[in-house]
């Protein structure tokens, strides 16, 4: 009988030091009951270091299935740090994981029911969009990143940890005109626009799911020198200028005559300059250009892009 108890006494010893070493393994830096965690970080800008507890106010995980169904949510909770992470628990199969960061009341949330809503089904809304397509509120700014077709290993087969990098989806554009002030500037009206189509995003994969052509309508003031500056804050560009973006100033008399002073492509400005730098659009987020007008054969001078000058008649073959 005492052998019998010592016999047990061993299996229970064994059994439990396992066990403490596979609780220790899952529930390592919080990784839940199996190890599995999404990390979020946001190294996508010029620093290329990991910003995202200075930049990103909340953020949502969004998981589908291989079928593009729905499974659950996940909201971050407290205050974000760089190198955020999410804890799940998932059966083994092959995910899409998305992650939204800034999501608020500039933005319409689709409604979505686990189990039942299809991805492809799914759109993101710009609510800042007036009846006349006009926007004119800053939004804030927006995060967006993703996983597809990730894999699940069954679990208990230690930590599975699996990244997700984001893009800053808003681009800050300051747009700063000179020439119009003297005697050609009485009685004229001036007005900075960008005209885009990106009133609406894909919500599994960031691309546009609304081409309906928005004016953004800046912020504008008028500084010591006469110079009128004009802030935007645009939804999303992509380098491949489908959302066909320009930058359009003109001049409006008394009469109602329009005459334009500047229409060009912001995408095609933005990534000539880029080129020099050799950085992306998705990387940096604030531009500052400058135009120079002439008011007597209304005309466009000198535009410099962050300081780098741009001309609209290219010198050779793009």
């Amino acid at each position: 009988m005492k052998r019998i108890l010592i016999n047990r006494m061993k299996v229970w010893t064994i059994f439990a030091t396992a066990m403490l070493f596979v609780i220790q393994g899952c529930m390592k830096d919080n990784l839940g009951d199996c190890g599995l965690s999404i990390r979020v970080q946001y190294t996508k800008n010029k620093d290329a270091e990991d910003r995202l507890g200075e930049r990103v106010n909340h953020l949502t995980l969004y998981v589908f299935d291989s079928n593009g169904t729905f499974v659950g949510a996940y909201p971050s909770r407290g205050t974000l740090y760089n190198g955020y992470t999410i804890p799940l628990l998932l059966k083994s199969g092959t995910y899409d994981f998305v992650v939204w960061g800034n999501l608020g009341d500039d933005y319409e949330i689709p409604s979505i029911v686990p189990g039942e809503t299809q991805a492809q089904s799914l759109d993101l809304k710009f609510t800042k969009v007036e009846s006349d397509n006009r926007v004119l509120e800053f939004p804030d700014s927006l995060y967006y990143g993703s996983l597809r077709r990730v894999t699940i290993q069954p679990a208990l087969q230690g930590d599975q940890v699996y990244t997700v990098d984001l893009i800053k989806n808003t681009k800050k554009i300051t747009v700063i005109a000179s020439g119009l002030n003297g005697p050609e500037s009485e009685g004229l009206q001036f007005d900075c626009n960008i005209l885009s189509r990106n009133a609406g995003l894909r919500f599994l994969d960031n691309s546009i799911s609304d081409n309906t052509v928005v004016t953004y309508v800046p912020q504008t003031l008028v500084d010591e020198q006469e110079r009128r500056i004009s802030e935007f804050m645009v939804i999303r560009e992509i380098e491949d200028e489908s959302t066909q973006s320009r930058l359009v100033y003109t001049a409006t008399n008394g009469s109602g005559q329009v005459r334009t002073l500047m229409d060009e492509s912001l995408v095609k400005m933005l990534l000539k300059y880029l080129n020099t730098r050799q950085w992306t659009l998705e990387i940096e987020d604030e531009f500052e250009i400058r135009v120079a007008f002439n008011l007597k054969n209304y005309t466009t001078g000198t535009i410099t892009i962050n300081d780098w000058t741009y001309t609209s008649v290219p010198t050779e073959p793009d």
